[in-house]
């Protein structure tokens, strides 16, 4: 097998150095996946995995400063934002190298191409809308033509942009033509889902804010991202300023979850809630049975659950 792989990328590199010989680049790049292609008309199994945007962790564990965390990290910095309708596809490193694994062992999947990008569509607009909802930082948004002499007026040296600075401003017609490109992932997602071990993509807020772990550990935004879901996941939804009650594994609608994992909000009425406990009188069960508490308000109804059970009691008043 090594011999036929030499002897395949020597007679590449002999065709694309005759090619590109006038051009004398500093960097002679492959052609994309022609080794691999060549490979596999001489009889080699093999298969051709292309992602996208790899991303670090969800825990904000990785090593690489690659041109998206580069981009990303001066676009916090400075406060500015894209708005343009490319395809941004993260994929979390742990993910896309579990499921590539996963899908190389699965009976079937041999000379084939695979996407490795997310699911569901995703721009820069969606990725900056969940910075500004995890750290407060707000972004200027500049069109694509715009976008780019606002970063070449900023950029310094000291940014770790700078070095692809004239990278950047070589691909924006590519960049802009590409705009309502779609990635076609459906055989890559239909293998994974096939493979035991395939992992499906962690949601986008929780891979963008494992971005800005990675960045914040790195010392290379003054931003952290807020631990707002530090929490039981039965705590996601939204609760009812106005009626719902604090206490303990009280399911998906609590205001004490809430304000302990940061709602400010929610922080702001435990107060409220504290003194009006010492004006109403406080029933409640056995958490087994349920608990419930009466409204700020001491005419509502007010329903909360525990232990996936639901208990409506009027205040006494």
């Amino acid at each position: 097998m090594e011999d036929l792989l030499e002897e395949i990328v020597g007679d590449i590199m002999d065709e694309y150095d005759a090619e590109e010989e006038d051009k004398a680049p500093d960097i002679v790049r492959l052609p994309d996946g022609e080794v691999v292609v060549d490979a596999r008309s001489r009889g080699l199994s093999a298969r051709i995995f292309r992602p996208a945007l790899v991303s670090p962790s969800v825990t904000g564990g990785g090593n690489n400063f690659d041109i998206a965390v580069r981009l990303v990290a001066f676009m916090v910095n400075h406060g500015i934002g894209v708005d343009t309708l490319n395809q941004v596809s993260f994929v979390p490193a742990d993910i896309a190298a579990n499921n590539i694994v996963a899908i190389s062992t699965t009976p079937g999947t041999a000379n084939k191409t695979y996407h490795v990008t997310r699911d569901d569509y995703s721009n820069m607009t969606d990725i900056t809308g969940l910075i500004t909802k995890a750290t407060g930082r707000r972004f200027e948004r500049f069109s694509l033509p715009d976008f780019v002499p606002e970063l070449i007026r900023r950029c310094r040296k000291e940014d770790l942009l700078f070095p692809l600075l004239d990278f950047l401003v070589g691909s924006v017609d590519n960049i802009s033509a590409m705009e309502f490109k779609r990635y076609d992932s459906s055989s890559y997602q239909l293998a994974r889902d096939a493979s035991v071990w395939g992992k499906a993509d962690p949601s986008l807020e929780d891979t963008v804010n494992g971005i800005l772990k990675f960045m914040y550990r790195k010392g290379i935004i003054s931003v952290a991202a807020r631990e707002v879901n530090a929490v039981s996941p039965i705590c996601e939804r939204e609760p009812n300023i106005e009626t719902h009650r604090r206490g303990t594994d009280c399911g998906a609608h609590c205001l004490q979850c809430m304000a302990d994992a940061g709602d400010p909000e929610c922080i702001e009425e435990i107060p409220k809630i504290e003194a009006s406990e010492q004006r109403w009188d406080y029933r409640g069960v056995n958490k087994r049975n349920g608990l419930f508490y009466k409204s700020i308000c001491p005419r509502a109804l007010v329903g909360v659950t525990c232990a996936k059970k639901l208990v409506l009691q009027p205040p006494v008043l």
